[in-house]
């Protein structure tokens, strides 16, 4: 996109001149001063429900104009920020958006070089946000506490229902915790799917028994996938 199209872009969702409902800027080399400029625009938008700003590493740095954009925008539903490079300062940044906005449903921090720090952010937003339904953190660096403090939010967070954690660094003990943890989820609806990144067939019987038992406390279908 050029940058005439862009700015055309942004003056349109600041004005809410078209019914924009998606916005996908994949891989658009956006500098960081176009995210700040995107995220003023978002604070006055009420049409976009959708926003993909995936493989655009100016996230590095903007993240933090995004979320605050986020604190004040009504309408966004879905966030999708893959291999931003984000780290534990921009999840820290969403974490904070979270405590307030309830709006968002969906978000995805895929390939983000998030690790524990990030994480336990996030997992204490979760324990006060009840809007969150998807969160995926693939492709991180995620290790047994950050597991240890997303696995506590899951006792206290009732909307979650899809939480990935592919291809992150999770052990034994990280995966002992989600699995208890989901055990004394207090969702009485369906949990959807649970994705570890862990070799469980090279784990010890505990680990494989607290496994087992959580999913024998689920009534409705609940699928865990377990990759090495």
């Amino acid at each position: 996109m050029s940058a005439i199209g862009f700015e055309e872009v942004v003056r349109a969702l600041k004005n809410n001149l078209v019914n924009v409902t998606r916005l996908r800027l994949y891989r658009q080399c956006l500098r960081s001063s176009d995210v700040k400029v995107l995220a003023e625009a978002l604070k006055a938008n009420h049409t976009l429900v959708e926003l993909d700003l995936s493989h655009n590493d100016s996230l590095l740095s903007g993240t933090p104009a995004l979320a605050e954009a986020l604190k004040e925008n009504k309408g966004i539903q879905k966030l999708v920020l893959n291999e931003c490079r984000i780290g534990d300062r921009g999840a820290a940044s969403l974490a904070d958006m979270l405590q307030t906005n309830t709006r968002l449903q969906t978000l995805f921090l895929k390939g983000n070089r998030i690790g524990d720090t990030g994480a336990k952010a996030l997992a204490g937003a979760l324990k006060q946000n009840n809007g969150i339904t998807e969160l995926d953190l693939d492709g991180n660096k995620i290790q047994d506490d950050g597991a240890k403090a997303l696995a506590e939010a899951l006792k206290s967070n009732v909307s979650i229902s899809i939480l990935s954690l592919t291809d992150n660094n999770i052990g034994d003990s990280g995966i002992e915790a989600l699995s208890v943890s989901l055990r004394q989820h207090p969702r009485t609806g369906r949990l959807s799917l649970l994705v570890f990144s862990n070799d469980v067939f090279g784990a010890d019987e505990g680990i494989l028994e607290s496994l087992a038992d959580m999913l024998e406390g689920f009534k409705e279908f609940t699928t865990v996938s377990c990759f090495c």
